[in-house]
């Protein structure tokens, strides 16, 4: 049977596991993972007449030099609200994993981009649509008066203006922002070009908090590359033959003329000065591009990176204020635990002491009579 007192102990542990936790894990936020119906509005996209192929769910034109041409996308809105639509036209780009990127984004554009998907197709910014309205989406396609081969990629993003921001807490504040992403294809003729990637340098980074090697690759041709892109690297020091990181990576895609940044860890290890070499083989089904990279990493680099690497055991030895914070906290928890216990124990003597007196009263009473 459970008693009063071991009831509070229960309690007061509870509340001393939950203090400990909130010490070493702070302003952890959960965000709001339903979808339904969050977007806000449905979308439609219209093929033109040179549309290659139907149902794509994309834009696939082929169209000539200098031409123009007005393609629309019906937007249609299922609530009772106004509501506007935002509408942000990127040319593609590709992320350090390999995928295509369609929507906005921070890479950078390649060298070899001759003709950016944003100074071709133009558009409005926004679009409003009252409750239950249907309304086109007018865009406008402006070809260079140079002609090309291959294609031109870009991605027409449709988002909900002025969506909800998430939970805050703590200052931390989590946004979650949905939208539709149509992509658009734009060439003078449906003759492929051969791909060609160019491996352009290596240097020390981070991706996500931890030491890496960074190699900057770019497909210098308007070729889109579907999964089919492989990569495989050995970082060692410059001179030497022993390979101290690694990375292979297979089914990866590139977009047309962007660059790929492909990052080998250096597995939780110190980030170390020096000289190093990069080897770096490139496939594309059966075509190869081989190059060896020499680079340098320098102290200020190394000291930078190696403060910024959140798993790394630094060699100036343990960290002695997360390590008072730990035994501190275990602790609490063990004075905490103690004190409990004795008040528990001081209250069942009590309580049997009480029951010996009220035994001991009933038999002198007994004896009496």
């Amino acid at each position: 049977m459970i008693t009063q007192a071991m009831k509070r102990l229960m309690v007061v542990v509870s509340m001393a596991g939950i203090m400990i936790v909130g010490l070493f894990f702070p302003g952890r936020v959960l965000a709001d993972e339903t979808t339904e119906n969050v977007v806000g509005f449905n979308y439609k996209v219209e093929y033109p007449e040179n549309q290659l192929g139907t149902n794509k769910g994309y834009f696939d034109l082929v169209l000539s030099p200098g031409q123009e041409q007005v393609v629309n996308i019906t937007l249609s809105n299922p609530g009772k609200e106004k509501i506007a639509v935002d509408v942000l036209l990127n040319g593609t780009k590709t992320n350090p994993n390999g995928v295509i990127e369609y929507g906005v984004t921070e890479i950078e554009n390649d060298a070899s981009l001759k003709f950016p998907f944003e100074e071709i197709v133009s558009g409005p910014e926004s679009v409003e649509l009252a409750g239950g309205e249907v309304k086109n989406l007018e865009l406008t396609i402006k070809m260079p008066a140079t002609s090309f081969e291959g294609v031109v990629l870009g991605g027409i993003q449709m988002r909900k203006a002025n969506q909800e921001t998430g939970e805050v807490a703590q200052g931390a504040t989590v946004k979650n922002e949905y939208s539709y992403v149509v992509a658009m294809v734009l060439k003078n003729n449906e003759a492929d070009v051969p791909p060609e990637i160019q491996i352009n340098k290596a240097s020390g980074s981070q991706r996500n908090f931890r030491n890496s090697v960074v190699i900057n690759l770019s497909n210098i041709q308007p070729f889109l590359v579907t999964n089919k892109l492989a990569i495989e690297t050995q970082i060692m020091k410059k001179g030497a033959q022993e390979v101290l990181y690694e990375r292979k990576q297979t089914g990866m895609s590139i977009a047309p003329n962007s660059q790929m940044d492909f990052f080998v860890s250096m597995n939780g290890e110190q980030m170390i000065p020096g000289d190093y070499t990069a080897n770096v083989l490139a496939t594309i089904d059966d075509q190869k591009w081989e190059k060896k990279l020499d680079f340098k990493i320098t102290k200020e680099e190394a000291d930078k990176y190696n403060k910024r690497d959140v798993g790394l055991v630094q060699d100036r030895g343990l960290d002695w204020k997360m390590v008072a914070l730990i035994v501190g906290g275990i602790l609490v928890v063990v004075i905490v635990i103690f004190v409990s216990v004795r008040m528990v124990q001081k209250g069942q003597k009590k309580a049997n002491g009480k029951s010996e007196a009220k035994f001991s009263s009933r038999k002198s009473s007994g004896k009496k009579r």
